[in-house]
């Protein structure tokens, strides 16, 4: 079960071990609901499952006063408190996880950038987690609001019912969309067949004012304060790159100026989707019964850039954990909540999800379940700004993160105590990480991801 798993992680290379585990929540009885589930193999035989995958939410977001209903809910769940994606963009970061495996090891399907392509799909020859629940007899449903996750990548492979609510430039439509997935869900559950329904808001990916929202709450970003320049409105789905592009020509008072707002909102943003879908959605799913017999999987594709390390703005840009660092948990009505320490990957979840239903994980499928994932283990990493520059790094189950710059420089973090990668990195070289980047970078070339560079 995962707390062997971890504790024998904690005892062999020092990573720390769980804060809470649900043996102890259930020895206590403070929970009051009986004898709590461990995740690990069959333990959720023949359950449905609801995923929540939200788009643009990094996990330094989460657990700072914008997400008070999804706090609570990380709080009764078993929380990947280290998880990852492998780069930072969409497509790849949601292949990654119906793919059950790490990004970069799905190579050029994903990363490559081909002439007026901008990216490739997933191959028909790669099984996908969807495609195995709906082998098993589950009804698939998937509504997503970025069609950079569904048919639009072939990341849709398994969904027997396929809704594209697309409304990347200029958003809109999450309250109606919240709507329409709980009462599919309520319906899919009426039926008695087991089911897989998805949501992927879009939200809070640019822009950070939202025709949905109340405008009241951008009152506090942007009264009193300055002009924003001419090139910069919070309006504009490409902003993030507008302000990247632009940001040595602008003075210091403009500067301070343009993260004040942006900040506040994009917090503004990430509030209100945790309004709209962490607690509208979530009770009125939580008060049908259709989470009585479901297992649900909560995760983000990746984060957002802020000006966390100066001038950098939006996503896809670096391979900091600012952007790498991502929402991953496994909640159920009778789960025992649990605080997972190691460094886990998007591509696990498919893994530990199938192991926790019992069915059979594919074996094209890279990732580990939660329980199984070696101690040696090194993920790698990988962004391509799409300009040609790339940056490369690798992490260690003890928590090292070796980074190879755009630029040519190493730098290491220590991931536990600065999992955003935002404070001052040191520049020691561990020959482990140093392999898996040079091995990750021969590939990258060889096959000409983001231009060969």
């Amino acid at each position: 079960m995962v707390d062997s798993a971890i504790d024998s992680y904690a005892q062999d290379s020092g990573i720390p071990a769980d804060s809470e585990t649900g043996s102890e929540a259930a020895e206590t009885g403070e929970t009051g609901s009986g004898d709590l589930i461990e995740l690990g193999p069959d333990v959720f035989a023949g359950r449905n499952v609801v995923v929540i995958s939200v788009d643009t939410l990094g996990a330094n977001w989460v657990g700072t006063g914008y997400t008070l209903n999804l706090d609570g809910i990380l709080e009764e769940s078993v929380q990947l408190q280290n998880h990852n994606c492998s780069t930072a963009w969409t497509p790849p970061c949601m292949a990654s996880l119906v793919a059950g495996s790490q990004a970069t090891d799905l190579g050029t399907d994903i990363l490559g950038f081909g002439s007026g392509v901008g990216f490739n799909v997933v191959p028909d020859s790669r099984t996908l987690f969807p495609e195995i629940l709906q082998e098993s007899g589950y009804s698939t449903y998937l509504l997503t609001e970025n069609s950079l996750f569904g048919g639009g990548t072939n990341t849709g492979q398994g969904f027997q019912t396929y809704v594209n609510s697309d409304v990347t430039s200029g958003k809109g439509a999450l309250t109606a969309d919240v709507t329409a997935f709980a009462a599919q869900v309520v319906t899919l559950n009426a039926t008695g067949t087991p089911f897989l329904a998805w949501f992927h808001p879009i939200a809070p990916h640019t822009p950070y004012i939202d025709a949905d929202q109340d405008a009241a709450l951008y009152a506090a970003c942007t009264d009193g304060k300055d002009e924003l320049p001419d090139d910069v409105s919070l309006y504009d789905d490409k902003m993030s790159e507008v302000v990247a592009d632009a940001w040595d020509s602008y003075d210091d008072d403009t500067k301070s100026n343009i993260v004040d707002q942006v900040t506040c909102a994009y917090g503004a943003q990430v509030a209100w989707t945790d309004e709209v879908v962490f607690k509208n959605l979530w009770e009125e799913l939580l008060s049908s019964g259709a989470f009585d017999n479901t297992v649900v999987v909560l995760v983000s594709d990746h984060g957002e850039e802020l000006n966390d390390h100066e001038g950098e703005w939006g996503h896809n840009r670096h391979a900091y954990g600012v952007l790498n660092h991502v929402l991953g948990a496994f909640w159920a009505p009778d789960i025992a909540p649990q605080t997972v320490t190691i460094p886990t990957n998007m591509g696990d979840v498919a893994p530990t999800l199938l192991g926790a239903l019992g069915l059979e994980v594919s074996p094209d499928m890279t990732g580990s379940a939660v329980w199984e994932i070696p101690s040696d283990r090194i993920q790698d990493f990988y962004a391509c700004d799409m300009s040609g520059k790339t940056h490369y790094a690798a992490l260690n189950m003890e928590g090292v993160k070796q980074h190879r710059t755009p630029q040519g420089n190493v730098e290491t973090y220590d991931i536990f105590t600065d999992p955003e990668e935002t404070g001052t990195a040191s520049t020691v070289t561990d020959a482990d990480l140093q392999s898996a980047i040079d091995t990750l970078r021969i590939t990258a070339q060889d096959e000409e991801w983001c231009g060969g560079n």
